[in-house]
């Protein structure tokens, strides 16, 4: 008896999705709880995995306070790029070199090296 009524209770269900018929109205109405419930749940994940995506990139930035402060006297251009990634800007006057690492006119670290070892530290906005 009970697999009968469970066998007409999916039959019903499934005309009433197939058709759009609103019969029984507590099952259409739980159908479109159920949907909202998946669609906020859909939206939350979305959101989730953004700010997700938005720590990630903003932790790959190499430029930090922490990795300004490993920089030392006397480092060599290889040294430094292992810490802070290739400079966006370098200039190179005799025999000083000044390189950016970010935006000169920003948030920025720079590094003046004479003769290939660093002996200028300078940064702004970290």
């Amino acid at each position: 008896m009970l697999t009968t009524w469970m066998i007409w209770l999916s039959i019903i269900s499934s005309v009433t999705l197939l058709f759009e018929i609103p019969f029984p109205c507590y099952m259409r109405s739980r159908q479109i709880a159920l949907s909202v419930k998946n669609n906020n749940e859909d939206l939350q994940m979305k959101k989730l995995t953004l700010m997700m995506l938005l720590l990630t990139l903003a932790g790959c930035s190499r430029l930090s306070q922490t990795n300004y402060e490993q920089l030392e006297m006397g480092m060599n251009y290889r040294e430094v790029m292992d810490i802070l990634g290739e400079a966006d800007h370098c200039e190179e006057s005799m025999a000083n070199e000044e390189c950016i690492w970010g935006n000169r006119d920003g948030r920025h670290i720079q590094v003046n090296f004479v003769a290939g070892a660093a002996v200028y530290f300078n940064q702004q906005g970290l």
